[in-house]
């Protein structure tokens, strides 16, 4: 619905300056439908400033929805609504940006931009400008006539570069998202789209060069030497040049026990009194459970305590010492039984170990749930220093150690950077094979 209203606005733009709308209707892309309109005439308009309007009103438009629908989900309580209204902004706003705003695909960009370079046909103009460049660094065809020229050339040739890498990037895209989102489909759809998007320009290429071979080989020759020192380079900068400013490594963050809360005892979840995010000080309630065995437990062992007692005031009154001490060592067992009872009901009561920052994700959804004894419940961060673990590939560890006692940067995830104590690096990995002991064969 936000593409039709976007040619929409293409066609109103179009017809606002004096020209006409011949043909509008809906084409499928991977099956997906998108709404086009034709606007060419807008390309005989005089002034470039009109049709750099045409061109960019179905952005203008959807970024005045993007704005519209901004402050209406700022406003909204609905959960669908507002979930309807955020697709609206992304879409309308970074995906309009993303695609239709960017020149190097033939889309409202690209017209806008061949209209302030003036510069017609900017696309197949640029083509050529590539093509001829290919042709004079790989097989040195100096004494052409170019098919480029005038003070737009560089202009013209880099954006082909740009655009021609732009183009495989989408191309390779596309074939991986249609063989992931149609499955056995999309692999038939990958490859007629390999074929016809690398393919045929590659068997173009190879009669070109077939020509070339019979016409002037010494020619060929040194494009092929051009192209694979080329390669060469570039894999060299790829994968084989060291980039000491950053290493990527798999780690986990240890915590120590005191923000770390787990379950004492068995129990249900009857409320959670804290979410995440929330600044809670020491002793705070955060939660608590249930459990009717231990609390059952408790009462017993009181019960059975006031009646060891009676026994033995009974057994004191009567002077039956045999029966005094005997109730005397039952009263100091259910006194180590209620110390003991009375510590596990206190675990159904979850109280902050500290002051801090409550972390937990979902933390709502415990509500109700049965947890076990030493699950983890939550975490209380008190802000204090954490140790990171990383796991450092071979090929970094020389230098790491060279870093070793010295602060670094680190960067966790999508997070801002921070900085840190590099303190050891213990090296684990080794060349030989570890020694087990012999162990006799089964008879």
């Amino acid at each position: 619905m936000l593409k039709l209203v976007h040619e929409i606005a293409h066609g109103l733009t179009c017809q606002r300056y004096g020209g006409g709308v011949h043909e509008t209707g809906i084409i499928f892309a991977f099956f997906a439908p998108l709404a086009y309109v034709d606007v060419t005439s807008s390309w005989g308009f005089s002034s470039r400033w009109h049709r750099i309007h045409t061109a960019a009103a179905g952005m203008y438009v959807e970024l005045l929805l993007a704005s519209v629908a901004v402050f209406t989900w700022s406003q909204m309580e609905s959960q669908i609504l507002s979930h309807l209204l955020y697709n609206v902004i992304v879409m309308a706003s970074l995906s309009t940006i993303l695609f239709n705003a960017n020149p190097l695909m033939r889309f409202d960009g690209y017209y806008i931009l061949s209209d302030l370079l003036n510069i017609p046909n900017l696309y197949s103009r640029s083509s050529e400008a590539v093509q001829q460049l290919f042709g004079r660094l790989l097989l040195g065809l100096r004494n052409t006539s170019p098919a480029v020229t005038g003070p737009h050339l560089w202009t013209l040739r880099i954006y082909g570069v740009a655009a021609t890498f732009w183009r495989l990037l989408i191309c390779a895209t596309l074939m991986i998202a249609a063989s992931v989102f149609f499955h056995g489909a999309g692999i038939f759809l990958a490859i007629a789209g390999l074929v016809a998007w690398f393919g045929v320009p590659a068997w173009k290429a190879i009669q070109s060069a077939s020509r070339l071979m019979e016409s002037n080989p010494t020619r060929l020759l040194r494009g092929g030497i051009v192209a694979i020192l080329f390669l060469a380079v570039t894999c060299g900068i790829l994968f084989g040049l060291p980039a000491p400013f950053a290493s990527t490594a798999p780690g986990t963050v240890e915590l120590h026990e005191g923000c770390r809360i787990r379950s004492s005892v068995d129990g249900f979840v009857t409320s959670v009194l804290v979410q995440d995010g929330q600044i809670v000080n020491e002793g705070d309630l955060l939660m608590t459970l249930r459990n009717d065995e231990l609390s059952t437990q408790l009462k017993d062992i009181e019960i059975q305590i006031r009646q060891e007692t009676v026994r033995r005031q009974t057994a004191m009154n009567e002077h039956d010492a045999g029966a005094a001490r005997v109730a005397l060592g039952n009263l100091s067992s259910l006194q180590t039984q209620l110390l003991e009872s009375r510590q596990q009901v206190a675990g159904l009561t979850i109280l902050a170990p500290t002051s801090g920052r409550v972390m937990a994700r979902n933390l709502h959804d415990r509500a109700h749930t049965f947890v076990n004894e030493g699950d983890d419940l939550l975490v209380v961060d008190d802000g204090q220093p954490r140790e990171l673990i990383v796991s450092v590939a071979q090929k970094d560890f020389r230098l790491a150690a060279d870093r070793a006692g010295t602060a670094v940067e680190l960067r966790i995830g999508t997070r801002d950077g921070s900085s840190g104590m590099l303190q050891r690096v213990t090296p684990r990995a080794s060349t030989r094979l570890p020694l087990w002991p012999h162990r006799p064969a089964a008879p």
